[in-house]
């Protein structure tokens, strides 16, 4: 026997709603490693806002500049001058960087799958328009040509994308973290 509620219309998904949707499928900024990537983020960057505001070394950290006496000015302990035993200074750009990294890597893979869906799709589609019009005679292809012309294309696009990942980790923070971040985005 059938339960009745289940031919009642179900209420809109309001937009806050976490659960799947019919697919099968969270948003993107809703996958488990993508709100840790955040967190990370977000502690680092505290950690930086804290150590700016107590006068810490955050500034440096920052800024990125940090200055050539600051590795020399320790004492015996191995702390540095000015800086207590709990700082949070050598913490905050790891975890701010670990985090931006996979994050930058993760919807790089995202939008990498998409690209290489569409232009695969596309591709198929224009390869299938051509054979047909060959088949009726409309014009005629030149395959030889067109497989040397598509080998030097591949080639190019393989040096490009060397270039491009080159470009891409000297500019992503933790180059590890972007590849983690990359793989699983290119996965979902």
């Amino acid at each position: 026997m059938s339960d009745p509620m289940e031919n009642e219309p179900r209420p809109p998904k309001e937009s806050g709603d976490s659960t799947p949707t019919p697919t099968g499928e969270r948003p993107l900024w809703r996958s488990p490693s993508v709100i840790v990537a955040a967190v990370f983020m977000l502690a680092g960057l505290g950690f930086w806002v804290y150590g700016a505001a107590t006068g810490k070394g955050g500034d440096d950290v920052v800024s990125g500049s940090a200055s050539a006496s600051s590795f020399m000015d320790s004492n015996s302990d191995g702390v540095e001058q000015g800086e207590s035993e709990g700082s949070l200074e050598p913490i905050s750009p790891v975890t701010f960087r670990l985090g931006a990294g996979y994050l930058g890597g993760f919807f790089l893979g995202w939008a990498l799958r998409k690209f290489i869906k569409l232009t695969l799709l596309i591709a198929g589609g224009l390869v299938v328009m051509l054979a047909v019009f060959q088949g009726l005679g409309w014009f005629e292809v030149n395959w030889p040509a067109v497989e040397n012309h598509l080998q030097m294309s591949l080639a190019w696009i393989q040096g490009e994308a060397g270039s491009f990942r080159m470009f891409i980790t000297g500019y992503l923070p933790s180059a590890g973290a972007a590849t983690a971040g990359m793989v699983v985005g290119f996965r979902r």
